[in-house]
Formats: C-alpha cells, sequence, structure tokens
C-alpha cells in the first residue's frame, strides 16, 4: 500500500508483506522519515498473485492533518470607547481562520475585568471576517471606563485540533450623557488601602493610575465650558447590619471617599485643571451601582466619578 501525498506525489508511507493479506492496516499518520507531512492523500492497494496479476485500487482522496487551525485575532480600534459620541464607538474584531481539514465550531469569548464571563459569541464552520461590538455585555452593561477586557478566541476543527488565542480589549475613558450631565466613571483609580494616597509599591497600578489621570485630563480640557464634581464613592462591608453600616459610612466611607476625591483634585490641578472648575465630593456607599452583598461584582462600587455640568 502506498500513501502519496497528492500535491507532490512523493510516497510518504509505503507497507508491504507477502502471502496473507490483512484486513486492515492503521496508520498514525507518521511517514517513512519519522514525521508528519500534513495534506491531501491518495491510499493506492496493489497486489502481485503468483500467476503474474497485479491488480491496483485507488482510494478516495482524505486529509492528514495534525495541526490546530490557523487563526488570527485583531482588534481596532485600540483603545475602544463606546460612549455613543460617534467616535470609536464600536469595535472590530477581526477574525482570520484557516484549516487544512476544515472548521468544526469556534467561540469568542470577552470577560470583564475580574474574569467574570461578559459577553460570547460563538458558530459552526469557519467565523465570518469579523464580528463588530458595542461594548455592551449579554446583559446591557456597558463596559467600564479605563479598564481591560480580557478575550480569549477558540477555533476546533473537524479532527478536534484546537487553537486559543488570548489578546485584552483596552477601554478608553468614557464619557457618558445621564440625564442633562455627562459623567465620567472609573473603577481603577488604586489607593492605598484605607487611605487616601494613590498606591506607590506596586508599578503596575501606579502606572495605570498615570495613565488613566492622563488620559481624564486630556478629555476634561476638551470640555472647558464644563465645572466638574469629583464624586468619591466606597464599598459598605457591613451591608449585613443595617446600623453598622450606617455607622461604618458616616465615620469611615464618606470621610475617606472624599479625601480620595480631593487627592484626584489636586492631581488634576497639576496636570493642568484648574482648581475653580472642580469640587471634591465624598459620597461613600450611599449610590452603590450594585448590592455591596454581591461580593464578585461589588468591585464596581468603589469608583470614582467625574460629573460635567455646563456652567
Amino acid at each position: 500500500i502506498k500513501l502519496i501525498r497528492e500535491d507532490t506525489g512523493k510516497i510518504e508511507k509505503l507497507f508491504t508483506g507477502e502471502n496473507r493479506i490483512p484486513s486492515k492496516i492503521i496508520w498514525d499518520g507518521v511517514n517513512d522519515e519519522g514525521r508528519y507531512s500534513e495534506g491531501e492523500y491518495t491510499a493506492v492497494f496493489k497486489v502481485v498473485y503468483l500467476k503474474g496479476n497485479e491488480p491496483e485500487s485507488r482510494s478516495s482522496k482524505f486529509v492528514l492533518d495534525v495541526s490546530p487551525p490557523r487563526a488570527v485575532l485583531k482588534l481596532s480600534p485600540v483603545p475602544f470607547s463606546p460612549d455613543n459620541d460617534g467616535l470609536n464607538d464600536e469595535l472590530t474584531l477581526s477574525l482570520d481562520v484557516s484549516d487544512l481539514s476544515g472548521v468544526e465550531d469556534w467561540e469568542l469569548n470577552i470577560y470583564d475585568p475580574e474574569k467574570k464571563p461578559f459577553i460570547s459569541f460563538s458558530g459552526k464552520g469557519t467565523p465570518a471576517n469579523a464580528i463588530i461590538w458595542n461594548g455592551k455585555s449579554s446583559t446591557g452593561e456597558l463596559v467600564y471606563a479605563a479598564m481591560d477586557y480580557p478575550v480569549i478566541f477558540k477555533v476546533k476543527d473537524i479532527l478536534g485540533n484546537v487553537t486559543v488565542k488570548q489578546d485584552k480589549i483596552p477601554i478608553d475613558v468614557l464619557v457618558v450623557k445621564e440625564g442633562n450631565v455627562l459623567k465620567i466613571k472609573i473603577a481603577n483609580i488604586v489607593f492605598k488601602r484605607n487611605s487616601a494616597d494613590f498606591v506607590d509599591d506596586d508599578p503596575e497600578k501606579a502606572r495605570t493610575n498615570e495613565y488613566v489621570l492622563n488620559r481624564i485630563s486630556e478629555i476634561l480640557k476638551k470640555y472647558k465650558s464644563y465645572q466638574i464634581v469629583i464624586e468619591g464613592h466606597a464599598v459598605v462591608t457591613k451591608w449585613y447590619d443595617e446600623k453598622a453600616a450606617e455607622k461604618e459610612n458616616i465615620e469611615e466611607l464618606i470621610p475617606l471617599s472624599r479625601e480620595r476625591a480631593m487627592t484626584v483634585l489636586h492631581d488634576l490641578v497639576e496636570r493642568g485643571i484648574a482648581a475653580s472648575r472642580m469640587e471634591a465630593v465624598g459620597a461613600g456607599g450611599a449610590d452603590p451601582l450594585v448590592p455591596n452583598s454581591d461580593l464578585e461584582n461589588r468591585w464596581k462600587n468603589r469608583r470614582v466619578e467625574f460629573i460635567l455640568r455646563k456652567k
């Protein structure tokens, strides 16, 4: 039996024997040189009889494919800012997929900054060239500003070979209209624990603070005719006891959140924003975005909001 690769005509594997012909031969895909040579094949079966007859039979074409699918994921624009201002409001996730044996299925999962599922896309066969995403979760929740959303793209071919590609979707600072005001909500300005000072012992978090505050200052300079309220928010940890929660809020969270708002205000002054345009307010835990009892998602409550109002 000759296993012939179609595009080269080369005999990659040869099986021979004498006398009795086996009912089947199992090939592990390795050629006579001890390696895999992927491609389309034909098997040629030839028998030489004692009387001199040499009948030959050819199989239908089949594919040797031991490699996972080739998959490329590209994101544009980066960073992405779905704040409905007409600029970079949609993210294009470009997908380039190919496989020798064909794609069985694929899935693309986007996670929130805490690695919780945010939205998923999936399908059978080769995916379209692009997915257009508006920045909202499967439940309609908008992404949080100035944070990274992990994305994992998984492709499986019909033989079970799998490719996984990972990336991060960086979200820009978003200016979102709520009623008659504009708001910027930032959940990743990082302070020292129980302190109004910016974190300085973690280089990555310090770099994030620098980027976020610099980007906020750039945006605020574009809104010169607006007054800015910088509002600090916190997480109530004693949510299970109404009186204890109220005490925690009044004695700890409101003062701390105001001090943190003041720290941000002073930093923005150094970046060129006039102090006369800004006011710092401590809201404490009075205005949670999710219940403080939701331990997985209450990180969203610990944030700084910038409320922009026309002068």
